[in-house]
């Protein structure tokens, strides 16, 4: 029979992975307050989307200018990713397929842009055919104007919209990487696990304490692990790119957390998005026994191992070092521990 009144860790029954191999994902609840959430351990992927200089091109000689003037603005462009990093599949722009479609950027037709008084980038290496029917015409990025955040650069897009008053290829609308942690959802958590573009959670990397609230403000693959920029940078800030992905990361989920919440609260205002996620966490202060949602983090979130430790024997080495370091992190935002773990001398 289950104890309403204790905290429960169990496998959650979803197959994912990281880029680097298999996640296992664990549910805590705390059946008589109603508290849950999910947590899991895994190595990190940066996103840029969103950003103001997500993606650009050089354009040293414009196409059709008089139909798409913001083409001028296409000089000196330095891009925070690759554009193939935008497309789906993967395009490298020099074998000049048509064949594949834009995802993280916001792309169309001359015709539409025209209508709608903005311009594109219409070099033909750039249109997108996929999915627009024979003899359609390509989907071309549309170009930020002057008056954008970054001119020049493409409108980088990401599934949550900060702004819906504003159109499809205003980058203002969008949620941006480099100034919100964000993560992206995965595939799964809606139908599985009642979590939504929205909602919050907490990332910790384990080894150093460094800790951040995040949101889920963009769609990704069945894998998990994907995160801004910003939150990336929160958790690894003086580390260089290509490295500090590679730190496995501790993350938990609260469910149906950003419900009720408005968007430009969420996406916009990063000290906000804390103090959400510090009003989600709170809720485990008045729970008995909290300190156990630390020790389980200690272990990497890993269900199985938590039930074959025994909670009366002392943690020694690693593990101990790791609980310190995570109940430093969970205390930083809010967190009061009610007990803590035995130490070994």
């Amino acid at each position: 029979m289950v104890d309403k009144n204790a905290i429960t860790f169990s496998v959650a029954r979803v197959k994912t992975a990281d880029h680097r191999g298999a996640v296992s994902v664990a549910k805590i609840e705390h059946v008589a307050s109603g508290f849950v959430a999910f947590a899991y351990q895994c190595r990190l992927e940066e996103d840029f989307d969103g950003a103001p200089r997500a993606y650009g091109f050089n354009n040293p000689q414009p196409v059709d200018p008089t139909a798409n003037p913001d083409t001028r603005l296409q000089r000196g462009i330095r891009p925070l990713d690759h554009l193939g990093n935008a497309t789906s599949p993967y395009q490298n722009f020099g074998a000049g397929s048509s064949d594949f479609a834009w995802a993280g950027l916001y792309a169309a037709t001359q015709a539409f842009a025209t209508k709608h008084g903005f311009s594109i980038d219409r070099r033909p290496r750039l249109g997108a055919r996929r999915g627009q029917g024979l003899g359609q015409p390509g989907l071309f990025p549309a170009i930020q104007p002057a008056s954008g955040p970054a001119p020049g650069y493409f409108v980088s897009t990401t599934s949550a919209v900060a702004d819906p008053k504003l159109p499809a290829w205003d980058q203002r609308r969008y949620v941006s990487a480099t100034e919100i942690p964000y993560a992206a959802l995965a595939s799964w958590w809606p139908k599985l696990f009642k979590v939504h573009l929205g909602d919050f959670g907490l990332a910790i990397r384990p080894d150093t304490g460094s800790v951040s609230g995040f949101v889920f403000a963009d769609s990704g693959t069945a894998k998990v692990g994907e995160v801004s920029h910003k939150l990336l940078e929160a958790l690894s800030p003086r580390e260089g790119r290509g490295t500090r992905n590679e730190h496995p990361t501790l993350f938990l989920v609260f469910p149906g957390s950003g419900s009720g919440i408005s968007e430009r609260v969420k996406y916009r205002s990063n000290p906000a998005l804390q103090r959400y996620v510090s009003l989600n966490l709170r809720r485990l202060n008045s729970l008995l026994d909290n300190g156990s949602i630390t020790v389980f983090l200690a272990l990497g979130a890993d269900a199985a191992r938590y039930q074959s430790l025994k909670s009366r024997d002392p943690v020694r080495g690693d593990i101990a070092a790791r609980y310190r370091t995570i109940e430093r992190a969970l205390v930083s935002m809010g967190f009061v521990p009610s007990t803590r773990l035995q130490m070994a001398s």
